[in-house]
C-alpha cells in the first residue's frame, strides 16, 4: 500500500483508446489524507500496465497549485495509449535525491467500441 496517493479530481478514469489532448485534473494526498505541498519538487507522471511495463513517455504535469498538490497533465498525439486494457498510474516527485511516487487510487482504464468515450 503507497502511503501517498493521487486522485483524479474530475471523477473520471476511463478513457478512449488514442485520446489525447484533454486536461486531465489531479490532486496529490498524503498518509493523513491531507493536502501534499509539492514545492520544490520535480514531477512526472507515469502510466502502466499491470506488469510494469511503461506505457507511454513520462509526462511532465502543469501545476495549478503546486503548494496544494493540484495539477494536471495530458497525453498528446505522439505520446497516447494505443491498448484497450487497464493500467496503473502514478506520479513521482524528486527533491535533494528523495523520490516520492503517488499512486492513483484506482486504475485508469483505456477502450474502444460502443460507449467509449472519445473513439476515434
Amino acid at each position: 500500500m503507497y502511503p501517498y496517493k493521487v486522485v483524479l479530481t474530475d471523477g473520471v478514469y476511463e478513457f478512449g483508446v488514442y485520446d489525447y489532448g484533454r486536461s486531465i485534473p489531479f490532486a496529490l494526498y498524503d498518509q493523513d489524507d491531507q493536502a501534499f505541498n509539492a514545492t520544490g519538487y520535480l514531477a512526472y507522471v507515469r502510466i502502466f500496465d499491470q506488469d510494469g511495463n511503461e506505457a507511454v513517455a513520462e509526462i511532465p504535469p502543469s501545476w495549478t497549485a503546486q503548494s496544494s498538490g493540484t495539477g494536471t497533465f495530458g497525453l498528446t498525439v505522439a505520446n497516447r495509449i494505443s491498448e484497450s486494457k487497464c493500467y496503473n498510474l502514478e506520479l513521482q516527485l524528486e527533491k535533494a535525491g528523495q523520490v516520492l511516487s503517488f499512486r492513483c487510487v484506482r486504475p485508469i482504464a483505456f477502450f474502444c467500441g460502443p460507449g467509449s468515450p472519445r473513439t476515434p
